[in-house]
């Protein structure tokens, strides 16, 4: 199951009669979401870096080497790791190729297998000869939570953030009826409270899922 941005706005609209679409455009709505998507999606990944991550495998060597790895529009890397070819041992070892400032590439001292990001494109540390000995990187990304243009959008959070994303288009409805019409009786207050109250609830079932795990000092020897 996934969160699609129609539903969200659906719902929303459920919360008051006066939340139509001719006064509250789905345009509106699908902004604030975004916004609050990308909010949403911060405070996960200060909890719990897993459920935001993404990770790719690419082959090498590549088809050509000075283009680098492209990655996908709003990503940012975590993590490279490269596998050596013609391994046998099971799990393979990886070796851990450091991620460098773009600055820093061409220090003397720089680690001989690096890499580093520019915009959207992951580059290894040339020449191309330094990576001959492995047939793969494993690249572990951060996703950032693209802007929501349609209704069948996907929002890219978990499956139990709907509610709080409904709530804060809910809220967004509830301002912009206040400052449309002075007389309206909705009550900010109580669409705030509910929303800061299913925020807090998505937010603790996070940090729940992280505090039911065991976490161990792993043992590096492998005979």
């Amino acid at each position: 199951m996934t969160i699609r941005a129609g539903n969200v706005i659906d719902a929303a609209r459920d919360r008051h009669a006066a939340f139509d679409p001719k006064h509250h455009p789905n345009k509106g709505a699908l902004r604030i979401l975004s916004q609050y998507a990308k909010r949403l999606h911060g405070k996960i990944s200060q909890i719990d870096p897993n459920l935001v991550t993404v990770v790719d495998t690419v082959a090498l060597p590549l088809a050509d080497f000075t283009v680098g790895i492209p990655l996908t529009s709003a990503r940012l890397v975590l993590d490279v790791q490269a596998h050596f070819a013609n391994q046998t041992t099971v799990p393979k070892d990886p070796y851990q190729v450091r991620l460098i400032d773009f600055q820093q590439r061409n220090a003397p001292n720089a680690p001989r297998a690096a890499c580093w990001q520019v915009g959207s494109t992951l580059y290894l540390r040339p020449i191309s000869t330094i990576w001959s000995n492995f047939d793969s990187v494993e690249i572990t990304t951060s996703t950032v939570p693209a802007d929501l243009a349609d209704l069948d959008d996907t929002v890219a959070l978990p499956d139990i953030a709907e509610l709080a994303c409904v709530e804060r288009v809910a809220l967004f409805f509830a301002n912009r009826e206040v400052q449309e019409r002075p007389d309206s009786k909705i009550n900010i207050s109580i669409f705030a409270q509910t929303l800061g109250s299913a925020e807090t609830d998505f937010l603790t079932d996070i940090g729940n899922n992280v505090g039911a795990r065991s976490f161990f000092t792993e043992d590096v020897y492998r005979p």
